[in-house]
């Protein structure tokens, strides 16, 4: 009777104890590299960077949006100035910027953001981990013009895990060696959907195959001599040290991007920062829940894009159709305020908590520039929209809006009264546009696990298994022409044709000179006679 006693005593102890135990995990040492992030794609990238801490991994954040109180444990290197010395050159100025354009200013930014941050004096401490006693378990930057950030993944021995906060490139695509073709992947600068006609998928294909030619010929040209001023000599080639991403975590979610092809080391993350809806600033709600049964148009333009900096015509077009509704208007406006001619349905507003403007009940409609992170936040609460787009990524976004048939598509040169109003009337008079982006939301979110979840699992699951090169697929180690089987196709095509080709062409002449030796023995023959 004693020994059951004990031993009862025993296992409650220990069950205790296992109750009680803290989870065990590993902390790593991480290094984030965002020394160029607008406010919207740190979204992606702080709220990463902000689980991966909570969960006691540390880090050192060479980061453009430095946190006003981190947490112990966590180290920052400002390159705000720099960031914003580019992100000027989009803020300052409401014209809509072509894919010329905008590619062509990406040499001199790669070049200024790579020097600014290599050749920093506190960076510069961290490119010799053999004399600095901090070595880090993992590099963490983004897709976007950070090539010559993968040095830094080499030099520590530890994987890098690219952020993507827009859809991929076909860059993207190549270097994890996965089959994107043109015909049904479109570059997200052209503004066409995946669902191309075939003019489109032969401006698509030049468009895609000329960007790619443009980053590795132009772009890149730089990369490996800068790496090799900042890291050493013996610093490998960039061609090599692309071979060891690890990992890259796409901004995409297939309800509002469409179904892409995908390997174990490309996971989708899409609306992983969209978090559940909080209280609004009192002042706020009071506003909104006065607004009259018609409801509320919300109008954001983005944290770069300024909507202040609109030309007078464009401001005035847009409170001369304000003016006509019987809605309400609340605007994140930059400038100064009351405007000539605001009426009292229009508020205007520095900055808004867009997330939890969304979720209130009397938003009926969203005007936007056409954000991947703003439309999936609209699509999160079901908020039909109108688009503007101005660059990059936005004619994409939107085209693929008015596809799912969520929202309607303005021309930024061609901003008028009229056509505002006939957009505002056309999403808010057809009740198709809210359902479907209902649906969408409904698809949205209708996941096993939070896209932040599952972005930190893959993370440490890379830091476990020590770059999980087992993800990699063996088309990445493959050449161009392999992956696409040209080289197959020769052999199996190309070089029959030529045998074929040759033995007709053998046939052909035995026949003739087979022919001709018959014609000249018969003339023989009439001779003799």
């Amino acid at each position: 009777m004693m020994d059951a006693t004990y031993n009862w005593w025993f296992a409650s102890a220990f069950v205790l104890i296992l109750v009680l135990q803290p989870e065990i995990s590993e902390s790593a040492n991480i290094l984030s590299v965002f020394p160029f992030a607008s406010r919207s794609h740190n979204n992606v990238y702080g709220t990463i960077i902000k689980a991966l801490a909570d969960k006691g991994h540390s880090f050192t954040s060479i980061t453009s949006q430095p946190l006003n109180s981190p947490p112990p444990g966590f180290k920052q290197i400002d390159f705000s100035d720099v960031a914003n010395k580019h992100l000027n050159l989009f803020s300052n100025s409401t014209e809509e910027k072509g894919m010329l354009e905008v590619v062509l200013n990406m040499k001199e930014m790669g070049d200024d953001i790579c020097r600014s941050t290599l050749f920093h004096p506190e960076v510069k401490k961290l490119l010799n981990p053999s004399k600095n006693s901090e070595r880090f378990d993992l590099i963490l930057t983004s897709t976007f013009l950070s090539e010559c950030f993968y040095g830094l993944a080499h030099i520590n021995e530890a994987p890098i895990v690219l952020l993507c906060p827009t859809g991929p490139f076909h860059i993207t695509y190549n270097t994890l060696g996965i089959l994107g073709l043109p015909s049904f992947i479109s570059n997200i600068m052209n503004g066409y959907t995946d669902h191309m006609t075939f003019p489109q998928r032969v401006i698509n294909t030049v468009i895609t195959y000329g960007h790619m030619l443009f980053n590795h010929y132009y772009i890149l040209k730089d990369v490996d001599s800068i790496m090799k001023e900042a890291y050493g000599k013996n610093i490998p080639l960039f061609s090599e040290l692309e071979k060891n991403i690890s990992l890259v975590l796409v901004n995409h979610h297939f309800s509002l991007n469409g179904g892409r092809p995908l390997v174990p080391n490309l996971i989708e993350m899409g609306g992983l920062h969209i978090k559940p809806p909080k209280e609004l600033p009192k002042d706020l709600k009071m506003f909104m829940d006065g607004a009259s049964e018609h409801g509320i148009i919300y109008v954001s333009f983005g944290s770069i894009l300024k909507s202040s900096n609109f030309p007078v015509e464009v401001r005035d077009a847009f409170i001369g159709a304000f003016s006509q509704l019987k809605q309400t208007v609340l605007w994140k406006w930059e400038g100064e305020s009351p405007l000539p001619g605001q009426t009292k349905n229009i508020r205007l507003e520095k900055w808004l908590p867009q997330q939890d403007v969304f979720a209130h009940p009397k938003v009926k409609l969203f005007i936007t520039h056409g954000g991947l992170l703003s439309m999936q936040e609209a699509a999160s609460r079901g908020v039909p929209l109108i688009g503007i787009p101005f660059y990059g990524d936005q004619f994409y976004n939107l085209e693929r809006a008015e596809e799912l048939q969520i929202g309607v598509k303005l021309n930024a040169k061609n901003i008028t009264k009229e056509n505002l109003l006939n957009a505002i009337n056309k999403v808010l008079g057809d009740p198709m546009y809210e359902n479907n982006m209902k649906n969408v939301m409904s698809v949205m979110a209708d996941q096993k696990e939070h896209p932040l979840e599952r972005a930190i699992y893959w993370i440490e699951y890379v830091m476990r298994h020590k770059g999980a090169k087992h993800m990699r697929p063996a088309s990445a180690d493959l050449k161009w022409y392999q992956l696409y089987m040209l080289d197959v196709l020769f052999v199996l095509t190309v070089i029959p044709m030529a045998l074929l080709s040759l033995t007709l062409y053998i046939l052909l002449r035995l026949i003739r000179k087979f022919s001709h030796s018959k014609e000249k023995t018969r003339d023989s023959l009439k001779k003799s006679q």
